[in-house]
Order: structure tokens, then C-alpha cells, then sequence
């Protein structure tokens, strides 16, 4: 493999004085293409646990648990964004629409614990 040295010196003084390509977030507001996927909200007033969502998860990241709360029968999402691949399959199947992919951004999380929360 040959690399020629002018190739490398050319794109290194390109590289030098073009713009940044991040942007200064948060000083500067993101826009986000059309059909970003985000984060996935759950609502569970109209989930209705038939699962599909969890079926559906190429990454197994999602888990729907029943929790009875004074009488009243809930479910509740669980999601692990470290395993989440954002591929947008579980809103695609929800027949109840309790699933919907968002435009916001998963926050960091500095341990493997903190990447899984309930909707």
C-alpha cells in the first residue's frame, strides 16, 4: 500500500482552514433532518401489553411489565438505551401508538445502571 505524501499534505491543509464541522452545542439550538430518530417516549395510558414491542426489539431492549397500583393496572416500559439501536421498529408495530420515536436526545449516562430507566 502506497500513500502518496502531496494526497496527505493537500487534504491536511484543507483541513486546516475550513469551518469546524460540530456545532457548538449548547450555545447553539441542534436541528434535526426530518425523520430523526430520538429518544422513544412511552405512554401508558393507551398501551394495551400485547408485547409486540418486544418482540419486535432487534436489541432486546425493551421489557413490558405489569404493575397493579391501588387497584388500578398499569403497564410500564422498561428500556435500556444501552442496548437501544434507535432502529424505530417497536413505534412502527405499537398498535396502540404507546411507543413514539422523539426528536430529543438520550441523555449521557456514566454507568451501564443509569442507561436503564422506565417510561
Amino acid at each position: 500500500m502506497r500513500f502518496k505524501i502531496g494526497g496527505l499534505t493537500g487534504e491536511a491543509g484543507k483541513n486546516l482552514f475550513s469551518r469546524s464541522a460540530t456545532v457548538p452545542y449548547p450555545r447553539e439550538e441542534l436541528h434535526y433532518p426530518d425523520g430523526y430518530r430520538g429518544r422513544i417516549s412511552f405512554d401508558p395510558a393507551s398501551c394495551i401489553g400485547c408485547r409486540s414491542c418486544v418482540d419486535a426489539c432487534p436489541a432486546r431492549a425493551i421489557s413490558i411489565v405489569n404493575s397493579v397500583r391501588a387497584g388500578e393496572s398499569k403497564f410500564e416500559c422498561h428500556l435500556n438505551f444501552g442496548r437501544c439501536v434507535y432502529c424505530g421498529r417497536c413505534a412502527e408495530i405499537c398498535p396502540g401508538g404507546s411507543l413514539k420515536m422523539t426528536a430529543e436526545l438520550t441523555p449521557p449516562a456514566l454507568s451501564r445502571k443509569d442507561m436503564r430507566t422506565v417510561l
